[in-house]
């Protein structure tokens, strides 16, 4: 049996800032939006190679 791997704490702030932008505009998001809000936010600094590769990555998951 193999285990689904638990998202990283970049991902689970990705998944939360999905939520929220698309309870106010459905549909897809430009991950450059995502990096915007994530920045606002100002926990950590998001770099865009590394936020790009995470949402590549919970695509193929």
């Amino acid at each position: 049996m193999t285990q689904a791997r638990r998202p990283s704490p970049l991902q689970r702030r990705v998944l939360i800032v999905l939520g929220a932008l698309d309870a106010k505009r459905p549909g897809p998001v430009a991950t450059r939006d995502i990096e915007r809000v994530l920045e606002q936010g100002g926990d950590a600094p998001v770099y865009g190679p590394n936020l790009r590769a995470s949402c590549r990555r919970m695509e193929a998951a």
